[in-house]
């Protein structure tokens, strides 16, 4: 059997289905952490490998021109990112000893303290009977007054 040029894949179509897959990835963003993303790139993956890639130019470029937008817009619109590995450090309020106070050693307690107390000072610290401040048990709000 001879090999018709509709069974011959066109030079760099492999590379531009590789390259569709990073642009959807790139718009994405790694890591992959919710299902949600993880089907849109299944999804993506089984559509631009059973499919063709087209090579014009002006497609390519409005391609990158999304993917920039939705990169852009993910920057500016999301909230901050909390780096995985780092954990929240809150001296113990006026309610007592708190957990990390009891259970870590006293100079480790004591150095993580003096830490905050630098980048934190009192002074500027929500007070015990406002709402929501953590203190009394809720949420640390920082007050510039």
């Amino acid at each position: 059997m001879t090999a018709t040029s509709a069974d011959v894949a066109p030079t760099g179509a492999g590379w531009r289905k590789f390259a569709a897959l990073l642009l959807g990835v790139a718009a994405v963003g790694l890591p992959v952490n919710s299902v949600a993303d993880y089907a849109l790139l299944v999804v993506l993956a089984v559509v631009i490998f059973s499919g063709e890639v087209r090579a014009q130019g002006r497609a390519w470029l409005a391609a990158l021109a999304i993917v920039a937008v939705a990169i852009a817009g993910q920057a500016l619109l999301a909230p901050p990112r909390i780096d995985e590995g780092h954990n929240v450090f809150l001296p113990s309020g006026a309610g007592g000893p708190g957990a990390l106070e009891r259970e870590l050693p006293a100079e480790v307690y004591r150095h993580l303290a003096q830490e905050f107390d630098k980048q934190y000072p009192k002074a500027g610290r929500c007070k015990a009977d406002v709402a929501g401040c953590w203190v009394s048990g809720g949420f640390q709000t920082w007050c510039t007054c």
